[in-house]
């Protein structure tokens, strides 16, 4: 069932992956929601990547 942009959430969402090109807002958006909804923001690149930004061995 899909939902429109006015309904109600069901539940409330414990992750929510915003994806989308480069440049497109993705970061500024995901941070947005999770302040909004008091989730962690969490970047797959740094994930990946470590700290730092700098490629993992």
């Amino acid at each position: 069932m899909l939902l429109a942009a006015t309904d109600a959430l069901l539940r409330r969402p414990r992750r929510v992956l915003v994806a989308g090109t480069s440049g497109a807002g993705k970061t500024s958006l995901a941070v947005r929601l999770g302040q909004a909804l008091e989730l962690p923001h969490v970047e797959i690149d740094a994930l990946f990547h470590g700290p730092g930004r700098g490629s993992r061995p």
